[in-house]
C-alpha cells in the first residue's frame, strides 16, 4: 500500500529491496517519503527475523537428525581402527604388538 501512488519505475525501486524503497522514500520526502521508510524497514525486519527462525528451526532439526542417526557406542581407543580385529590375548596395546603403525604428528 505504502507504494500505491507511485510512478512505475518508483514502485519497481522500492519493491526491489529495502535500498531502493529507502532512495525513492528519500526522493519522496515529507509524511509519503517517512511513511514508507517505515513500511520499507518493517518489511526488512519482518523477513529477516522469519529467516532467523527457519535457520534455528533447520538447525535444531539438524542436531535431532545427528542424536538419532549417528551410531553410538564404546570410546575406540587412541590409534586403533574400528571394526579392525584385535588378537585373541593380546595385551590391547597394538601399536606395542606390531599390528597397527603409529599416525605421523603434523606440525
Amino acid at each position: 500500500p505504502s507504494v500505491a501512488g507511485l510512478p512505475e519505475q518508483a514502485q519497481q525501486a522500492a519493491d526491489s529491496g529495502l535500498t531502493g524503497a529507502l532512495a525513492v522514500a528519500e526522493g519522496i520526502g515529507g509524511g509519503p517519503g517517512e511513511a514508507l521508510a517505515q513500511a520499507a524497514r518493517q518489511a526488512f525486519v519482518d523477513g529477516l527475523s522469519t529467516a532467523a527462525i527457519l535457520g534455528a528451526i533447520a538447525v535444531a532439526g539438524a542436531a535431532a537428525a545427528a542424536w538419532f542417526l549417528l551410531p553410538r557406542g564404546d570410546e575406540v581407543p587412541a590409534g586403533v581402527v574400528p571394526g579392525q580385529a584385535q588378537e585373541e590375548g593380546a595385551s590391547g596395546d597394538l601399536v606395542d604388538e606390531g599390528v597397527l603403525t603409529p599416525a605421523p604428528v603434523v606440525d
